[in-house]
């Protein structure tokens, strides 16, 4: 499914708020910032899902082939743990990494808090053309600091 780009100003105060209304997948946010709330208002209609990532023109990740990092064997070479470590921590930052998943049955309002890396993408699903999930969406970005004119740190 093509992703929709949601552009949203950022307030003075408080975080972006949008209200995802029909399917598809939409990106919210390119860049770091704080996944705050997903309250979905209306059960039964489809599937809800966020990602830490930006999905290319066919909906798919970069990260979406990675592997998960078996766990090490007892014995391993300092060059073997390493390795490992780096693996394991690609995996886990990867652009794509599903942060929130509900199934149709779910609903009410989660308090997440959480940071995303890459950006913030929500993909919504149901079983029929006509019904879709109902959610309002709060996240705020990770605000830029603007030079300061007169040189001071």
């Amino acid at each position: 499914m093509k992703p929709v780009r949601i552009r949203v100003d950022l307030p003075p105060l408080g975080g972006k708020i949008w209200l995802l209304d029909r399917k598809g997948t939409f990106i919210l946010e390119e860049g770091p910032g704080i996944l705050r709330t997903i309250a979905c208002t209306h059960a039964g209609a489809g599937a809800l899902e966020a990602f830490d990532g930006i999905p290319d023109v066919g909906g798919h990740f970069p990260g979406d082939n990675m592997e998960e990092p078996a766990p090490l064997r007892p014995g391993s070479t300092q060059a073997q743990i390493d390795e490992h470590k780096q693996r394991r921590i690609a995996y886990d930052t990867r652009n794509g990494r599903a942060i929130y998943q509900a199934p149709a049955a779910i609903m009410g309002s989660f308090m997440m808090d959480g940071g995303f890396l890459h950006g913030l993408t929500i993909r919504a699903t149901s079983g029929h053309a006509s019904v879709s999930t109902v959610a309002s969406i709060v996240w705020m970005p990770v605000r830029q600091r603007a030079p300061d004119p007169a040189g001071d740190a």
